[in-house]
């Protein structure tokens, strides 16, 4: 049995890790129903999946098996070809032609998702202290910076100690 190489093969350091956490986050009835949505002419026979080839026409030569509690589950064998198959990603990388990370984005729900980091203020609030003067210069001697916050009910001058190097 000879293995097929599906789709892109290359995503950085992490196609493995991403792969790996489709196939252990997403839910196996949903691999399922994403393996009929993307071969609507196969057909289901007991705990296998029967198409014709990855190509997507109708037949059994390509058999997937289905069974979530088989350690095969969403593997199988084109017959064929003697090409075999294995797993969710590669299945929908090789019926619409995407890339890892279209299937990533398509079980997004089931995934860990990276938090994005807060953006950086501009002004660094660790090195800011606050407190209220009278002068209206906009440096100070040490060099600090001096900001005039203005409301219609008080004037008020504010030093942001924030030494410029």
């Amino acid at each position: 049995m000879s293995l097929r190489v599906v789709g892109n093969t290359i995503y950085g350091g992490n196609q493995k890790d991403l792969v790996a956490e489709i196939t252990e986050k997403v839910p196996s009835y949903v691999q399922i129903e994403a393996l009929k949505n993307a071969y609507p002419n196969g057909r289901v026979v007991r705990n296998e999946f029967y198409l014709g080839s990855l190509a997507g026409e109708a037949g059994q030569s390509l058999k997937i098996n289905i069974d979530p509690s088989s350690p095969n589950f969403m593997r199988g064998m084109d017959f064929n070809s003697g090409d075999g198959i294995g797993g969710i990603s590669k299945i929908l990388m090789e019926a619409y032609r995407w890339k890892i990370t279209d299937v990533a984005e398509h079980f997004a729900t089931f995934l860990d998702q990276p938090q994005a980091e807060a953006p950086m203020n501009p002004i660094n609030p660790t090195n800011l202290t606050i407190a209220r003067e009278n002068n209206p210069n906009k440096l100070n001697k040490d060099g600090s910076l001096i900001v005039i916050h203005r409301t219609m009910a008080n004037i008020s001058t504010y030093q942001l100690m924030e030494k410029f190097s």
